[in-house]
């Protein structure tokens, strides 16, 4: 094989690579340390390359489970601007995000370098998106299953406030990646 080959099977493997850490593996992880931690222990105290690599391959499993909890922000998002973004007029919210996503892959096999754009504001799209569906598990949990140390320390008025600046994050990224997608589409796309 040849090693423009290889270069260019690598740069199509990136924007997975990216969407993965970013989208779920961050979450995840953030999901993960906020749930194992105490305050009479710090979460530093027993990091090694083992613990770390254990974490992130856990933060990506659990971002992966939080992806589709979180996707109905999007979704909502997405069929609220059905208008804006020109999708038919019926689509009922199922085939609004199915078209969505139709509409990434259309746009990458026309321009390479729009698709990797595309993926990237999707993975920080679905980033927040699963921040914000992290943080009303937490809740949940908190109040209905078990204590978790960290939410328990928040005062009502900081867990509002993170609360509130979480659901406006996911749905302003949700928005600007909408955007950007109508936008490449109607460049690449549609004629």
């Amino acid at each position: 094989m040849s090693n423009a080959g290889g270069l260019a099977s690598l740069a199509g493997l990136v924007p997975s690579i990216y969407y993965d850490l970013i989208a779920r593996v961050a979450s995840g992880a953030a999901l993960i340390s906020v749930l194992s931690w105490t305050p009479d222990h710090s979460i530093r105290a027993n990091v090694s390359f083992s613990s770390l690599t254990l974490l992130l391959g856990a933060g990506y499993i659990v971002g992966l489970v939080l992806t589709p909890v979180a996707s109905v922000i999007s979704s909502l998002v997405a069929w609220c601007l059905r208008t804006k973004l020109e999708l038919p007029g019926d689509s009922s919210f199922l085939a609004t995000s199915t078209m969505i996503a139709a509409r990434n892959d259309q746009v990458a096999m026309r321009n390479a370098e729009a698709g990797v754009t595309l993926a990237k504001m999707q993975a920080e799209s679905t980033l927040c998106c699963n921040l914000f569906a992290a943080f009303i598990l937490l809740v949940v949990v908190n109040a209905a299953v078990v204590d978790v140390p960290a939410i328990q320390r928040l005062t009502c008025s900081s867990g509002i406030l993170l609360g509130t600046f979480l659901l406006p994050a996911a749905c302003f990224r949700e928005v600007a990646y909408l955007l950007r997608q109508n936008a490449l589409h109607k460049l690449y796309v549609r004629e």
